[in-house]
């Protein structure tokens, strides 16, 4: 379980990934889901937030991107 600290840390880049999210920003929603996954890699909300920026990369041709922390057995199994 993460500390008092680590979790409010946590919460507030949750905050900037949904602002993110509403402004089409996919670059921050990537990078501060990316800062979630690497203080909490189970954090469900930062997984799921990864599956919807795949989900629109998925859209366009661009590279998809990887969960630190997460085997990519694993991430490949996120994606099907």
């Amino acid at each position: 379980m993460a500390s008092e600290r680590v979790q409010r840390r946590i919460d507030r880049l949750l905050d900037q990934v949904e602002e993110a999210i509403d402004q089409l920003d996919w670059e921050t929603v990537l990078a501060r889901s990316q800062a979630v996954l690497a203080l909490d890699p189970d954090n469900a909300d930062a997984v799921n937030f990864w599956l919807v920026l795949n989900g629109h990369l998925a859209v366009r041709p661009v590279q998809r991107i990887a969960i630190p922390n997460l085997p990519l057995g694993q991430q490949a199994h996120l994606l099907n």
